[in-house]
């Protein structure tokens, strides 16, 4: 039994190490064509980005169009008021100067 336990040991350890073993070098990998975890990591983030850009412009045309059909036509009468009045107030301010 004792004689058995280096071999299992043994078997054990080549089991291990076997995919240490299988592994390519750092030269051998670089000269492999096939793209590695980090460049299809990049390729699907740029992917992604592309995606979201395009979606955002159309959201944005969108909401664009939405403000200058809905929200612009609503508010510019406000806008002119309150520019109106800031206007006459600052004009009779500064008319009205002691100094």
């Amino acid at each position: 039994m004792q004689k058995m336990v280096p071999v299992v040991v043994l078997v054990l350890l080549m089991q291990a190490c076997r995919p240490l073993v299988g592994q390519t070098s750092a030269r051998e990998a670089e000269e492999s064509d096939s793209p590695g975890i980090f460049e299809r990591v990049a390729t699907g983030a740029r992917e992604v980005k592309a995606k979201v850009q395009r979606v955002g412009g159309t959201v944005l045309g969108f909401a664009g169009a939405y403000y200058e059909d809905h929200v612009k036509t609503t508010v510019d009468p406000y806008v002119k008021w309150a520019s109106n009045v800031t206007s006459t107030l600052w004009e009779s301010f500064q008319n009205n100067r002691p100094f």
